[in-house]
Parts: C-alpha cells; structure tokens; sequence
C-alpha cells in the first residue's frame, strides 16, 4: 500500500501543549521546510505532505541521485483515499486529519504514545536501571528545582534542566561553567562544531569562561520563569550535570504490535559543542560497533516495555558515551527515548545510496553551510546531494540538508 507521509516535526509541543493547545506558530515554517526530509525513507509511489509548494521537479531531480519516485501534495482534497497514513509521531490530531482525508490508520494507543514520549518514562527507567547521571533527579515545583541544583556535584561542569516534552535541544535551560573535564586520550573534540556559539539557547552566556567555583552565579529570575510557565502546565522538570560528550548513537528499532522488536540499525549522532544536532552518520558499519553493543541490548529492553504498555511502532533510543575529570569514558545507554520518527531512522535510508567501501552523513542546519548547494562532488571520492529545496512556498529556505557520501 502507498503511504503518505506527514512531517509532524512540532509532535513534542503538540504533546507539551496538551489535546486542546496548539504548537507555536514559529514552528510552521520549521515543519515546511523539514517536510521533504521524508524522501529518505520514501519507496516510489508514496505521498510525502508538504504545508507549502514545493516544486514537483525537486523530486524529480532526486531520482537522479538514487532517491525513489514520490509525489508533493500539499492540499488535502489532493489526497487520494487508500494511503497508508505515516506521521512524524503519533497524536489525536493527526489521526483525525487521516481519517478526514480517507487515509488508512493504525495508531497505536495514543495515552501509550504520551507516556514513552514522556521524560518521566526515560528517567524512571535510568534510575531503575542504575545507569542515571550522578545528581540528576526530577522537580515538579520551582524550589525542589532549585535544591536539586544546589546538590549537584560542585567540580562538575554546568548542569541542564530539561522540559517534560522536548527533542533536539529545545526546551531546556542550559548553564556551563568552568573547563571541561580531561578527555580521554586520543580523543579530539570536532573543532567545527567548537566554533558554533550558543546563540538561541535559554543560558547564561557568560557561563563558557568561568572557573567551576562559580557555578551558583546563573540568572535565577530567568531560570524561575523560564521552570514556572513549564510546571504551571502540570509538567515536570529533570535536571542532569552536563557531561563531556565522546560520542553519540541512536538506536533505531520498530515495536510491533506482536512479535519481538527488532533492530533496524544504529546511526551516528552529530551535534555541536552545545549538543544541538547537527545530522547523522549512518554508514551500515556502525550496527556492529562493539562499544555500543550494551546500548543495543538496552534500549531493545526498552522496546519490549513499550510493547507491554500497548505501543508500536517507531522507536529510536539515544546512547551516550561520555568521560569524566578523570578521562574514563562511561555508557549512558539510555539517553532519550523517542517513540515516533527520528532523524536518525529516517537517515536508515539513506543507505541505498551508498556503493560498497563509502560511508555518509546527513547534515542539516549550520553543518551543511556550503553544501546544499552543490549538485555534484568535491573529487571522485566524495560527493553531495542536496536533500532540501532552495526556495520553499515562494521564501528561501533557511534548514539546509545535504548527504555527503565518501569512500572510508
């Protein structure tokens, strides 16, 4: 059966705003132009749901690079009946939209669909699992938020509050402080990514230069604001110590509704020093990296949980490999858990278009800054295609993403 697929990218603040809120409408542009990210994990014949026009001749032109056949439509009398309705995450009012357009709809169930999504569920796990971040803890009121701060281990190097509902580093409070811990050796940070500045986080920005004695000096008027209008919608805060990132995977897996949960593959996480992503990896040799063999194992525990609560579908879990002031590397194996599309799975693929003996990366955002306009390659051994339109609805696009594909 076709499918088609919609691009609910705004699913965690539709879940935050509850079934009678909307998501804010700085979002619109943001779901538009991520809309044709789905050609990723189209097959020939599906529909992918664009909010605005793109341009037919835009997938046309990825037929060309290896991508399928697929079709933009963006009014909903345009929709034939008969679809197999895919969303970006399952909630009340995509199904009704599904229906209303005569798509075929098998959803799971949609309080089964709030709670995996929920932060409560990931940090009730890691707590009962063992594998918690030292400090981190849960706050459903300003001054428990405040005393959980207050304890957090002194040498550590900032901490973050995060929302209840959040993906790709929004939602969240962010304070840095001080250097950070020694690194393991040989490992390098990514000077690329080292040049991004914070800018758009909810921080303090004078955080980065400061020694570790001062991390009480954060703006606690902000952060009280910031905590109010979250915990005043009946939702809970989870503080966590920030920690020096080594590296970064989701697992992707689909739940069935019967059946054991399989792993479909893992993907590489690319983020800046901020942790704000930045695209994947997704080179079929990473599902058999060693290392992350414990998070597999995890986070297929946790696929099988979510079956028993009546969820199926989708699932990507994110691991975390971190080092300490001591440069000891540690598995967080579970560090979200995302039950709906991910990135990451959609990255799964890309795959068909690599050759054997090539890797790729997907990269979107700032990561792609003078790649999403090329058309061919850099040399015969690295080349890039372009996976978002240049003009969307009449206005440039401003997410950027190419694939670039290298020999290893």
């Amino acid at each position: 059966m076709p499918r088609l697929f919609v691009g609910n990218f705004d699913f965690e603040s539709t879940l935050a705003a509850g079934r009678s809120g909307q998501s804010p409408s700085s979002l619109r542009r943001v779901v538009a132009e991520l809309a044709p990210v789905w050609v990723a994990a189209a097959e020939t014949g599906d529909m992918i749901w664009c909010p605005e026009p793109i341009d037919p001749r835009y997938f046309e032109q990825l037929q060309q690079h290896g991508f399928p056949g697929v079709r933009p439509v963006s009014r909903s009398a345009e929709v034939p009946t008969g679809l197999e309705l895919v969303p970006w995450g399952w909630t009340e009012g995509v199904v009704r939209w599904g229906r209303s357009v005569g798509a075929t709809v098998n959803a799971p169930p949609l309080e089964s669909v709030r709670m995996a999504n929920s932060r409560r569920f990931s940090h009730r796990w890691e707590q009962d699992a063992g594998t918690a971040l030292a400090g981190a803890a849960m706050a459903e009121s300003v001054a428990e938020l405040f005393a959980v701060i207050g304890r957090l281990p002194p040498a550590g190097t900032g901490w973050v509050v995060k929302a209840e509902f959040s993906n790709s580093s929004r939602e969240r409070f962010l304070h840095r402080v001080g250097r950070p811990p020694g690194r393991p050796r040989g490992h390098q940070r990514d000077r690329r990514r080292d040049r991004h500045a914070e800018d758009g986080e909810v921080a303090d920005r004078r955080a980065s230069d400061r020694d570790a004695s001062d991390r009480d000096e954060f703006d606690r008027d902000a952060l009280q604001r910031w905590a109010a209008r979250r915990l005043g919608a009946g939702h809970a805060l989870f503080i966590e110590p920030w920690v020096e990132r080594v590296d970064e995977v989701g697992v992707q897996l689909t739940v069935p509704r019967i059946g054991e949960p399989r792993i479909e593959g893992v993907t590489r996480l690319l983020t800046d020093i901020a942790g704000r992503y930045e695209g994947n990896e997704f080179a079929p040799t990473l599902d058999d990296e060693p290392h992350w063999q414990g998070a597999v194992a995890a986070a297929q525990d946790v696929a099988t949980a979510l079956q028993r609560s009546g969820y199926f579908g989708p699932l990507g879990v994110d691991s975390l490999r971190y080092c300490d002031a001591a440069g000891d590397i540690h598995l967080r194996p579970i560090q979200d858990i995302n039950a709906r599309w991910t990135m990451g799975r959609l990255s799964l693929g890309l795959r068909r278009l690599l050759d054997p003996g090539e890797q790729g990366t997907w990269c979107h955002g700032r990561a792609c800054d003078g790649l999403a306009g090329t058309e061919t390659g850099l040399s015969r051994s690295c080349r890039i295609v372009p996976t978002s339109p240049a003009v969307l609805g009449g206005r440039p696009v401003q997410r950027r993403s190419a694939v670039v594909i290298s020999t290893r």
